[in-house]
């Protein structure tokens, strides 16, 4: 019996250290994985192959007039940025570039219309499409390691739509989740984030609970109704033509004495 029990007690020990070291072996390789790598939402191939016409204007078809700022992606292609910030037709006073879109892929674009806006001083965020497919707490740290602070002028926006959520979705969780986005956004960057979302979309999914929010709401015919709110940005069309971009982009004015200076993300210690 003693050699018996003997045996069962070094077996146990031996079985313990295996554990220890299975999950020690486990927790490094976590903690030492490389950085998520960019991965474009579309194959790269595509991008290399689109080329644009020489002329910015499109035929029979003059450019938008009256829009205050734009939202863009690599649907937009390669801009022709002197274009576009050229002092002899009225510039974008804005722009928002989306860094993530459905299933939280990166923007093959995101570096450069970045890096571009900021060279022609034009003010410029960074925004992300809002998914129910992949953890908020996933979603989060991937926005964070590639929006950088020092590379924003304006405050994230967070863009929740129809294709944000799973058919089974209810209210609750989608406002419960994009509200946890909302706080750790805030924690991190030192302000609240823009929610951005389409009039009907907003009112059947989001009214009330995201209320506290600046609102950026599209409706394509009209000026936005947001029971209890006062959206400070209207999106009022997904059809612009502007210099130096060749395909359709979303044109924005601002609403409700709405201005840049709600949009700017302050230093965190001001």
């Amino acid at each position: 019996m003693k050699k018996k029990d003997q045996h069962s007690h070094i077996t146990a020990i031996t079985t313990l250290i295996t554990l220890v070291a299975i999950l020690s072996g486990t927790i490094w390789a976590v903690a030492t994985q490389p950085p998520l790598q960019f991965i474009p939402i579309i194959p790269q191939e595509t991008m290399k192959t689109t080329t644009w016409p020489a002329a910015d204007q499109q035929t029979d078809k003059p450019f938008s007039l009256g829009s205050d700022g734009i939202d863009i992606s690599f649907y937009q292609g390669g801009i022709r940025w002197d274009s576009l910030a050229n002092d002899s037709v009225k510039q974008p006073s804005f722009i928002y570039v989306r860094l993530m879109g459905r299933g939280a892929y990166y923007d093959s674009l995101y570096y450069h219309n970045i890096q571009q806006a900021r060279q022609h001083r034009i003010p410029v965020g960074t925004y992300i499409f809002y998914t129910h497919f992949v953890p908020v707490h996933e979603q989060f740290r991937r926005f964070i390691s590639a929006a950088h602070p020092d590379m924003q002028d304006l405050r994230p926006m967070i863009d929740v739509e129809s294709l944000s959520i799973k058919p089974d979705s209810d209210n609750t969780h989608l406002c419960d989740s994009v509200l946890l986005l909302s706080q750790l956004m805030e924690r991190h960057y030192g302000c609240r984030p823009l929610i951005y979302s389409s009039q009907n979309f907003y009112n059947r999914h989001l009214n009330p609970r995201l209320n506290n929010h600046l609102l950026w709401i599209a409706n394509y015919s009209r000026q936005p109704v947001v029971p209890g709110a006062l959206p400070i940005l209207w999106q009022y069309s997904d059809r612009g033509h502007l210099p130096g971009i060749y395909t359709p982009v979303d044109l924005d004015r601002f609403i409700n004495a709405g201005s840049v200076g709600h949009l700017r993300m302050l230093p965190k210690n001001s």
